[in-house]
């Protein structure tokens, strides 16, 4: 896949860096997110299990599972949200 977009898109090399570094990007962000979360300046719904599953599945009860599962983490954490937003 590296091959690929390197290739595809070697007239652009900071697109590049950019594909290569995404994960450190992603990273980044989500220690950003958790502290914001501690700091009681933003709410976050996080699975409560970790869910080890292809993001690109195209399986529809596996998408079905992993949708009804944020449902019911949602009506947990609907309390919680509430008050967030009302602080």
């Amino acid at each position: 896949f590296r091959l690929m977009y390197t290739l595809m898109c070697r007239k652009y090399p900071k697109a590049v860096k950019a594909l290569n570094d995404r994960y450190l990007t992603y990273r980044r962000q989500q220690k950003l997110m958790f502290d914001l979360e501690k700091a009681g300046t933003a709410f976050l719904f996080t699975p409560e299990t970790d869910r080890k599953i292809n993001t690109f599945t195209m399986d529809r009860e596996v998408n079905q599972h992993m949708y009804d599962l944020g449902v019911q983490d949602f009506r947990r954490k609907q309390q919680k949200l509430a008050a967030f937003l009302k602080a």
